[in-house]
């Protein structure tokens, strides 16, 4: 059982697309001209606020807002994997695989007014597009109740030309503190500031903590009681039976020989590898885990620990419980000059191990961003119930932004849809039947809460 330090470390990284595909470098378009020469020039990723020069096999990315801009990367242009550029050679997509929703990109006639001079470095440089970046692509003022103009109206007079990086830091972190968003953070290479609350047990484990005076540390405390849950689970319900694969991100087993028990604490196997390279990865895992499973008569899917990951390796396992192809989750931008076009994303059976009989998800205040996509997904498929508490309601990709004096911004600026057009940011996911997911008098007791809720749903009881 890994600590929980270092479960926040692997596991709550942001949902996201990537990986390797075609190269843009010598690739021929559907007319017969090679694909570097039909990219030459000026594109825009509208709702993204990014913009790419290409200039021979040079490709060179700016963050801009309505009023700044950065020179944010310079690479080659072989940098641009699974690229599709259409007939009339106005757009381009990148896609590594298809269960990545695409970037679309358009044929700009110019960059963005002020990407041909160097953004400036002082306080006041970075204060405005920061402030300005959140203006025009944050997706979210309304649903987390925030006032983003007062934000500046409160704190931009005590900028200095002179004033210290982490006096800078400081004021910049008490602008975003209001957002109380899991995808807004603010680093420097010393520090991190990220605006949301805990949610869920995680916050039920800190009001535990502070009941109590025989543990002095809050992080000692949480290690505590996450292994006495997990010994619990492996020796009470999976009868020290247990698998493992992913450096531990998967621990599956069966319970009492009836109920398969799969726990997946993270949507990747690692941070070294490509996205795509990943999902291929996963499928003889799956397939094991699958077979492994495939004789129960139900089963659980815990997420309880699950922070979430990359958007494509999450889909790639809520379809292996697919029963038919069906839409599962949409998404689109939401930025100051409006809403972007909805992409759609359906999941179809495949032809590998799957699972069709009666499951039982189980989701946390901690269940955030590619594991809430999963969850979405899972919720489309008729034999799911999904147990536990709301999840956390981060569901947007992050949208990374680099700063021009080497700190990094990310922000939300995607509006993410169930199968029936909802949204559920910032207020989570609900859940189809509300059981305690670490409660407190069945772990002293060497039971899980959240297992037995999901047995009795499933109709089984020990």
């Amino acid at each position: 059982m890994k600590s929980l330090l270092t479960l926040l470390v692997l596991l709550g990284v942001s949902a996201c697309s990537g990986g390797s595909g075609s190269s843009a470098g010598g690739t021929q378009t559907g007319g017969g001209q090679p694909l570097q020469s039909a990219l030459q020039g000026a594109w825009e990723r509208p709702g993204y606020g990014t913009a790419l020069r290409i200039s021979g096999g040079t490709l060179t990315r700016y963050d801009f807002t309505a009023e700044t801009c950065v020179l944010s990367e310079r690479n080659s242009l072989t940098s641009l994997s699974g690229v599709s550029l259409q007939d009339d050679g106005q757009t381009f997509s990148l896609q590594q695989t298809p269960l990545a929703f695409p970037e679309r990109y358009i044929r700009r006639s110019s960059l963005p007014p002020g990407c041909g001079s160097q953004a400036g470095r002082s306080p006041r440089d970075i204060y405005d597009h920061v402030w300005h970046t959140l203006n025009d692509y944050y997706a979210f003022f309304v649903e987390r109740d925030v006032n983003w103009q007062a934000r500046r109206d409160v704190t931009r007079d005590r900028l200095s030309d002179t004033m210290t990086d982490a006096d800078l830091f400081a004021l910049l972190s008490e602008m975003l503190a209001p957002l109380d968003d899991e995808h807004v953070l603010l680093q420097t290479d010393e520090q991190t500031f990220n605006p949301a609350r805990p949610k869920g047990f995680i916050a039920q484990l800190i009001a535990e903590f502070e009941a109590q005076n025989e543990i002095p540390e809050l992080g000692t405390y949480f290690d505590q009681e996450l292994s006495r849950w997990d010994n619990t689970l492996r020796r009470v319900y999976l009868d020290n039976q247990v698998s493992t694969a992913g450096d531990g991100a998967f621990t599956w087993g069966i319970i009492d020989g009836t109920v398969g028990y799969l726990r997946i604490d993270a949507m990747l196997l690692n941070l070294e590898s490509s996205v795509v390279q990943q999902v291929e990865q996963a499928q003889p895992m799956l397939d094991t885990l699958f077979s492994d499973l495939g004789t129960t008569q139900a089963m659980i899917v815990d997420l309880r620990l699950n922070g979430g990951g990359a958007d494509a390796f999450a889909l790639a396992i809520a379809q292996r419980f697919a029963d038919a192809e069906r839409l599962v989750v949409s998404k689109f931008t939401r930025t100051r000059e409006g809403e972007g076009p909805v992409q759609h994303m359906s999941l179809a059976p495949l032809d590998r191990p799957s699972y069709l009989k009666p499951v039982a998800l189980i989701t946390s205040g901690f269940t955030t961003s590619a594991a809430e996509v999963f969850t979405l997904a899972m919720r489309a498929w008729p034999q799911v119930t999904h147990i536990g508490e709301r999840t956390n309601g981060a569901l947007s990709d992050v949208l990374e932004k680099p700063l021009p004096n080497g700190w990094q911004l990310e922000l939300s600026n995607e509006v993410y849809l169930d199968a029936e057009g909802v949204s559920h940011e910032a207020v989570g996911i609900p859940v189809q039947v509300a059981v305690p997911v670490f409660g407190l008098a069945e772990r002293m007791a060497g039971e899980d809460s959240a297992v037995n809720g999901a047995l009795d749903v499933l109709g089984f009881l020990r």
